[in-house]
């Protein structure tokens, strides 16, 4: 093989499921929110139908779909039971948060369990893209980790101080924003060296971090700006692509791994709207549920499948520790 073809192989992008696939689930999902934080900054009164789109098709199923992977799965049922008992004291300890008044704590918990939770997601599916590269540097490793983590969890971090009334839109602000900048101007001074160096270069993981990085930050001055709820606004930008990558990641796996058991699992991975369809179903069942009870204040009782979402995957996407997990995302 000639240099040039093997210089092209080296560049040549190594996709999680395939080219269209990743940029459309993986890379473009992003897109989702920056479209509608665009939508939402033009069209206040856009963002109702909008969040009830969101909320009741996208991503209250993508809490569910996390059921196939844990409660519908017998191996899982016996490697990891006390993991999936956990949403009894995850129902059981927001109510009582809630009964105590501790709502302030209870929401700053929440929120950043939830945004932490989304920011490992974009490093895992980082992490499959170094996976399939061969990516091994470990300062590179580092490198990749915390600038991602850390550059989703900053805006969080002003959002969160603006949203509890603290005025961080002065000097804290612009402090904050510098930091970014700096890292990011770091970051990308690392690429250029690689590059230059003819070392080779992970392009679905790079345009990962182009469109993922700025998220956060685009979120917080639409929240800014917009005359209706912020949380609601920074929410559904920073979730948007999070949901779709989660429903097309779990379905791409489910449908490698599963689909030739037999009983319910089997069935329903072997089609997409089969795997959508369960999902959505077990959502509506639990808010049917939950609206359903005469109390006031019983929508608290969605925290222990969403909290249960967040624990439970810390513990089903360890590709190291399940060869049969790295067989189906195609990272064996």
């Amino acid at each position: 093989m000639s240099s040039v073809a093997l210089a092209a192989a080296a560049y040549s992008p190594q996709w999680i499921i395939s080219r269209r696939d990743d940029l459309v689930w993986f890379l473009g999902s992003a897109l989702a929110g920056y479209l509608t934080l665009g939508v939402i900054l033009i069209s206040p009164t856009a963002a109702a139908p909008i969040f009830l789109g969101w909320f009741y098709l996208v991503n209250g199923p993508h809490f569910y779909a996390t059921a196939t992977r844990t409660y519908l799965d017998r191996d899982q049922r016996r490697a990891i039971p006390r993991w999936l008992w956990m949403i009894v004291p995850m129902t059981l300890i927001p109510l009582v948060a809630f009964a105590a008044g501790a709502k302030t704590i209870l929401f700053i918990f929440g929120t950043t369990w939830g945004t932490f939770h989304i920011a490992k997601q974009h490093m895992g599916i980082m992490m499959l893209y170094k996976r399939k590269t061969g990516e091994r540097d470990r300062f590179d490793f580092k490198l990749d980790k915390w600038f991602l983590v850390g550059s989703q969890m900053l805006p969080f971090a002003m959002f969160l101080l603006w949203y509890l009334t603290v005025p961080v839109r002065g000097l804290v602000f612009f402090c904050a924003l510098i930091v970014q900048l700096v890292v990011a101007a770091g970051y990308l001074y690392r690429q250029v060296v690689k590059f230059r160096c003819g070392a080779e270069m992970n392009w679905p993981k790079l345009m990962l971090m182009g469109l993922i990085v700025p998220l956060g930050w685009v979120a917080l001055f639409v929240a800014f700006s917009s005359p209706i709820s912020g949380m609601l606004v920074f929410t559904i930008g920073t979730n948007f692509g999070h949901a779709l990558q989660y429903h097309r990641l779990t379905w791409f796996h489910n449908h490698n791994r599963y689909q030739s058991r037999s009983g319910l699992l089997g069935f329903i991975s072997r089609r997409p709207m089969y795997f959508y369809g369960t999902a959505f179903g077990l959502c509506t069942l639990v808010l049917i549920f939950v609206r359903s009870l005469p109390a006031t204040g019983t929508d608290i009782l969605l925290l222990g499948p969403t909290f249960t979402h967040y624990l439970l995957d810390t513990k089903i996407w360890r590709t190291r520790n399940d060869p049969e997990l790295a067989r189906a995302l195609n990272v064996a």
